[in-house]
Parts: structure tokens; sequence; C-alpha cells
């Protein structure tokens, strides 16, 4: 990992479950984000950078809401928000 990069915590349960429902996964999701923000400081977050559609392990698509969500903590907290998509 590289200084001052910190990863979050991903929406894709492969061995665990963040919900029944694609609702629930990204309630449960933007909430440990959220908390990651605070314990992190959000005036010490210079952006968020996510990829829409998670290609490099196979296709994986957010959550239904997750990504509006994101958005809105990023308005939120005054965080820029990078969406990356090849």
């Amino acid at each position: 990992e590289l200084p001052g990069f910190v990863k979050i915590f991903q929406p894709h349960a492969l061995r665990f479950s963040t919900g029944a429902s694609d609702e629930e996964a990204a309630k449960q999701s933007l909430h440990m984000l959220e908390e990651q923000i605070l314990a992190e400081g959000p005036e010490t977050i210079a952006g968020i950078m996510l990829e829409t559609i998670v290609g490099a392990n196979g296709v994986f698509l957010h959550p239904s809401g997750y990504l509006e969500g994101v958005r809105a903590l990023c308005n939120r907290y005054g965080i820029l928000l990078i969406l990356d998509e090849v």
C-alpha cells in the first residue's frame, strides 16, 4: 500500500453477508464507509475513487443505490468522488 491511501470496505461480500437484498447490502456498506470517513477525518480525505463496474475480479455490479449513497456522503463531507471506468 502507498502512504496516504486507505482501502475501503467493498460492498461485494464473497465470504460473509452484507444483507439479504441489494438495499440491505448498500445500506450496510454505506454505513461502514461513513464510519471510516469519520474515523479518518473527512478533512484529511482528498477523494474517493471507485470503479462503477468492478472488472478486475469478474464483473461485479454495486448494490442498487450504493453509488448514489457514496455520492451523497461525498457531498455531505466535501470529498471529491472519482468514478473510473475503462
